[in-house]
């Protein structure tokens, strides 16, 4: 799955999801990403991690942004160059009015811009100003949701602890007089970037606290109180279900007539062709196009299949994880071949892949298993997949020992949970056309281990 990535963030081009959401906190990207479906970790690079995941059936990519306005910015541009077209920041904030106190949720509307990465962006006194349909949406989404809140100007500004007050040191109480609700440091660049790249942006904070008496005090700072953890997953939730409200109906499926598959177009060998098929499932942003039916069968031939995702491949076969005491790792052990397939209906395409599997190296699995969400990682230890149990309590109940035994440390990977690798020895790409006439070309080795390209009858 080779992609240009991005220099700062490593964003894989075309790989992020139109709808975003963003975080200072790389350790709370985490913790949105557990609110998504089959999240996995898309980068990870200086203080820019993202994730991506489904919810309710919507992609959505996770990425946190580090502290201030330049490098914040410097996310903000390199997820729209990758396929952000929708971003909403869930942070956090001081407040500025008397009755905003920790716990409280402020929806940005646009942020006075103190801070000095605007003058080398954007012409004098431009504004830094959410985007009115995608701020309502937040809006609309928070009321309905009957949750607490309050919308209008915040200010952004660049420094976070004290220093000598200066000409250009924000006066919190004129602030407060002006009704700026609230003080933070990334949301002006968000906007103005928003802007100058015509992509929609909003924000959602949590107050932890009230600046306006106090200022912010490194002894007294405390942004991880229960009151604030709690108003920051309510935040998370508004805006994931904003994103949901606002996504596209998906593309018409295309015409098959308008795509054919001719041998004189493929390439010799089938990993390279499947790559380019793959970069065009990224390029149409499919919501789902890693997700595989992988066909096992016992040694008398009873088969099984489901659908698993795939997480690599290259010249030694595609990779997938699961856990080695599930019915289909039962299954490949005794029985080490299988088939994968891929249905991309909105370009009318599927490829069928068959070979033999093995287990990926103890370290490879080591390695993926350390990119995983955290509450995935728990996952794994906490359930025998495919075993009978008595009820979803225990299964919660395990999650919630295995979590207090973890607490604070890394997750090691359970030794019956791996990946799997399957080296093709035939595939067949199928191309959907007109009256049933498909085109489907199907490689397969000779006796020197070379590939053959055949064309079979629809």
């Amino acid at each position: 799955m080779s992609q240009r990535k991005l220099p700062l963030t490593g964003l894989p081009v075309g790989a992020v999801s139109p709808a975003v959401l963003v975080c200072g906190d790389p350790g709370r990207a985490a913790r949105m990403a557990e609110h998504l479906q089959d999240a996995q970790l898309l980068s990870d690079q200086r203080e820019y991690r993202a994730y991506q995941g489904q919810y309710q059936g919507v992609v959505i990519t996770v990425c946190s942004h580090g502290i201030g306005a330049p490098g914040a910015a410097i996310a903000f541009e390199e997820l729209i160059e990758a396929g952000a077209r929708q971003i909403i920041r869930v942070g956090t904030c001081g407040g500025l009015q008397p009755h905003l106190e920790p716990g409280h949720l402020v929806i940005a509307t646009a942020a006075v811009q103190l801070i000095g990465y605007a003058a080398e962006v954007a012409p004098p006194g431009y504004p830094a100003v959410a985007d009115l349909s995608l701020t309502q949406a937040l809006i609309q989404t928070a009321t309905l949701g009957g949750r607490p809140f309050a919308s209008g100007l915040i200010v952004t500004r660049d420094a976070f602890y004290p220093g000598v007050k200066t000409s250009r040191t924000p006066d919190y109480a004129t602030l407060s007089a002006a009704n700026v609700l609230a003080t933070e440091m990334e949301c002006a660049p968000l906007f103005i970037v928003g802007s100058l790249r015509a992509v929609p942006t909003a924000a959602i904070l949590a107050v932890d606290g009230n600046v306006l008496a106090h200022g912010e005090s490194i002894d007294e700072y405390n942004p991880h109180r229960p009151v604030v953890t709690a108003a920051v997953d309510s935040a998370i939730q508004i805006a994931l279900q904003t994103l949901v409200s606002q996504a596209q109906p998906p593309p018409a499926r295309p015409m098959p007539a308008t795509m054919v598959l001719l041998e004189t177009d493929v390439d010799p060998d089938p990993v390279v062709q499947f790559g380019r098929w793959f970069d065009d499932t990224q390029r149409a942003h499919l919501p789902e196009p890693t997700a595989m039916t992988l066909a096992t069968a016992t040694p008398d031939g009873r088969p099984s299949a489901r659908l698993v995702l795939l997480k690599g491949f290259d010249q030694d076969g595609f990779v997938f994880y699961t856990n080695y005491g599930s019915r289909k790792g039962q299954e490949l052990g005794d029985n080490p071949w299988a088939a994968l397939v891929f249905w991309w209906p909105e370009l009318s395409r599927q490829v069928r892949i068959e070979g033999r599997v093995e287990r990926v190296s103890a370290a490879e699995s080591d390695a993926y298993f350390q990119t995983r969400p955290r509450g995935n990682q728990l996952g794994a230890w906490a359930s025998h997949q495919s075993q009978v149990i008595s009820g979803r309590e225990g299964l919660d109940e395990r999650v919630a020992e295995l979590a207090a035994q973890y607490q604070g440390r890394d997750i090691p990977r359970p030794s019956y949970w791996g990946g799997y690798r399957l080296h093709p020895h035939q595939v067949e790409f199928w191309q959907g056309r007109p009256n049933r006439l498909h085109d489907r070309l199907r490689y397969r080795r000779d006796d020197q281990g070379q590939w053959l390209i055949e064309r079979l009858s629809p």
